[in-house]
């Protein structure tokens, strides 16, 4: 009865869990994006991100879609977890996504960094050892927001994440979005899950570059070069 997608996804977890132990270095403090294709490649980085929080102790919050939400209960009760238990003692909280990043009806990147540093305040004194959290952008989602407002939080989430106790990861839809956008998500995160496979991001801008008033913009098909170039360091 188990459906051959999540064969997939766990073979590429553990293909992607020993990328986790060469970098040696993915763990709170880190602002990492994943761009995925498919469900396979979204949950082959998903799933190990949620289940090693709930193992090591740390409060997990995730931002999706109501679909993503039900998957994530059944993945968790199949790794011998309960999600209900996890939700009662305060390890894992599952919002939609509007919820989250819509707070009071609209949405500004410094509503968000105060959440989350609420959300870490909040983690630590409840004596979890740190906090995860992942969130589903979607074209919908965006269009909401603001193209502008989501990049935006994106860069400002980077002044924020080193040496905290968080670990943010964002979830692409490549399908979802135009390549003007893909650009600015590849610039504002220092290393990607891309398709899958975890690579150092050489192409990431420092914030303090990246907010310049007159930044250069990048063609949108340099998107694509980008994506090769980072196929290669994986390969």
């Amino acid at each position: 009865d188990v459906p051959i997608e999540t064969l997939i996804g766990n073979v590429q977890h553990f293909i992607m869990s020993d990328n986790h132990d060469k970098d040696d270095g993915l763990a709170c403090g880190q602002h990492i994006c994943s761009i995925y294709r498919t469900k396979v490649e979204q949950f082959s980085v998903l799933t190990p991100f949620l289940i090693d929080a709930l193992k090591n102790k740390q409060k997990c919050i995730c931002a999706v879609e109501e679909s993503t939400k039900s998957e994530i209960s059944r993945i968790i009760r199949e790794k011998g977890l309960s999600p209900e238990k996890c939700s009662q003692w305060g390890q894992l909280s599952l919002f939609i996504q509007k919820e989250a990043y819509l707070r009071g009806g609209y949405f500004t990147a410094e509503k968000m960094i105060e959440l989350i540093k609420r959300f870490q305040r909040q983690a630590l004194s409840e004596g979890f050892s740190g906090l995860r959290i992942t969130g589903e952008m979607t074209g919908d989602l965006m269009n909401m927001i603001g193209s502008h407002d989501l990049i935006k939080y994106e860069v400002m989430v980077n002044y924020f994440y080193p040496n905290s106790d968080v670990y943010l990861l964002c979830q692409y839809d490549e399908s979802q979005f135009s390549k003007e956008i893909l650009l600015d998500v590849v610039h504002t995160h220092p290393k990607i899950f891309l398709y899958g496979r975890l690579v150092d991001n050489p192409y990431h801008h420092p914030p303090d570059i990246f907010l310049k008033p007159k930044r250069k913009e990048t063609p949108a098909h340099t998107y694509e070069v980008m994506v090769g170039e980072l196929l290669k360091k994986i390969i």
